[in-house]
């Protein structure tokens, strides 16, 4: 939204110190976030509900996101007593751990299934759980609004939380001219998505909403081959409407798919951020570009996934739920948490998702958007040098006779004339920095350094927005 001018710049060798450091920092995990959707499928008696609360066993701080649907009402606008014992019994296994937090988002099936009675459904559920009156329980969006709402993880990791369903939902729910929420119209909505994303320097973004933005589940408009057939031709029809049109519970239908694609690009031009859903009953671990979309909400059952080998890293449709690990490094991964037969957890899968920055050799996918290595860098190399001399901004503007005639000077005398202003000076900053390319997409152009390691940081003339922040 405002206009940025970046200058990238290489992350230089560490020194011995400063490497000793970061390998360190490599091993230890500062914060666990732990994925799950759909929980209302668990049934009471589930063992599933114990073996998370072993799971959640650790020493590090971890914060469980329940990103939505824990109850299926029907088309009522009242949790039942059963939902009121699974809920209370979730909650209870989690909030136990003192090094633990818990963040709710609502998602479809609270709202009543989209139905008429959806706000009241939500907000309910949202007064049920406040009532329980857990401390380290927060309802992240309240009264039925679309949020974002800003929570502040830990030091370096916030967590961006959206209601999908806001967008989603067919009939009544909060609008501007209520005043129930601060922010009730789309174009105040993505205003402040983006600042939340766009202004949070030198921090893990995790955005979080029920709705995957891409799936290659049901939801997103994948189906095996026997949906097709039976029955024959009503089976097409029925898979083909999904793909094209959708219900509501689909991400292609009207009322969502009208904001998905501006979230989508919202949440993907930051690089290095990830997206995590729970609506779909499966685990899918999807790259796009730098940035990466999760879904996890298959906690007891499952249902069918798509293979995508070009974007899945993991796509399975399993029980289970994915945990992410932030590394004090800067390194992300994901673990995969498989729920057995046998009512335990097993490990499935792990792999990183973003390199730590401070690593030599780490060029793939390395984590731009929190670096811990710039204090090492700077005592290493030197600080950023700002240097001011008397200059003429503008290149060389000398206009022919005929052309000053029939064009005039179109302010070119204030194009040329000298200014003293600051200005990086490359020479002197890190050692020697050479440009060898322009960069980027739109007009706010960025010099590129040559040097294939590199970190961004904005020139002081950048316009700054404070996001409203929240701490857990």
């Amino acid at each position: 939204m405002y206009n940025r001018v970046y200058l990238t710049l290489s992350l230089l060798f560490l020194t011995a110190t400063g490497t000793n450091h970061t390998i360190a920092q490599s091993t230890k995990v500062e914060h666990r976030v732990y994925l799950l959707g759909n929980t209302t499928d668990i049934e009471l008696e589930s063992p599933f509900y114990d073996s998370l609360s072993e799971l959640l066993s650790t020493t590090e701080p971890f914060t469980v996101i329940l990103n939505g649907d824990l109850m299926d009402s029907g088309k009522t606008k009242e949790p039942t007593a059963q939902d009121s014992l699974k809920i209370d019994k979730l909650l209870r296994n989690i909030a136990q751990h003192e090094n633990g937090k818990v963040v709710i988002i609502p998602g479809d099936r609270d709202w009543a299934n989209s139905g008429k009675k959806g706000l009241s459904s939500v907000n309910k559920l949202e007064k049920l759980v406040k009532s329980m009156d857990f401390e380290n329980v927060k309802w992240a969006i309240r009264k039925g609004c679309p949020g974002p709402d800003i929570i502040e993880l830990n030091d370096h990791l916030i967590l961006v939380s959206i209601s999908t369903q806001w967008y989603n939902h067919p009939y009544d729910k909060p609008e501007a001219t209520t005043a129930e929420c601060g922010i009730a119209t789309e174009r105040d909505f993505l205003i402040e998505l983006e600042n939340a994303v766009e202004d949070s320097e030198d921090k893990n973004i995790l955005v979080a909403g029920h709705f995957p933005l891409e799936s290659l589940g049901n939801y997103g408009g994948h189906f095996q081959l026997a949906k097709y057939l039976s029955p024959p031709i009503i089976g097409s029809l029925n898979a083909g409407y999904r793909q094209n049109i959708g219900s509501s519970v689909d991400i292609v239908n009207s009322r969502f798919d009208a904001i998905r694609g501006s979230i989508e690009n919202i949440v993907l031009r930051k690089g290095s951020v990830i997206y995590a859903a729970g609506h779909e009953k499966n685990l899918q671990v999807l790259r796009m570009g730098e940035n990466y979309i999760i879904n996890s909400g298959s906690p007891t059952k499952a249902k069918y996934v798509a293979k995508d080998k070009e974007h899945a890293l993991f796509a399975k449709a399993i029980p289970g739920l994915i945990e992410l690990d932030y590394y004090a490094s800067g390194k992300v991964a994901y673990t995969i948490h498989s729920f057995e037969p046998s009512g335990k957890f097993e490990l499935n899968t792990t792999e990183t998702l973003f390199t730590s920055p401070c690593e030599p050799g780490n060029e793939d996918n390395f984590n731009s958007a929190y670096n811990p290595c710039k204090s090492l860098v700077t005592a290493s190399h030197g600080p950023r040098t700002w240097a001011t001399d008397t200059t003429a901004v503008a290149g060389d503007y000398t206009l022919g006779g005929v052309t000053k005639f029939f064009m005039g000077e179109h302010y070119r005398t204030t194009w040329k004339t000298p200014v003293k202003v600051p200005y990086l000076d490359l020479e002197q900053t890190f050692g020697g920095l050479s440009v060898y390319e322009k960069g980027g997409r739109t007009p706010d152009h960025f010099p590129k350094n040559q040097r294939r390691r590199w970190q961004r940081i904005c020139v002081p003339f950048c316009r700054q927005r404070p996001a409203s922040v929240t701490t857990l």
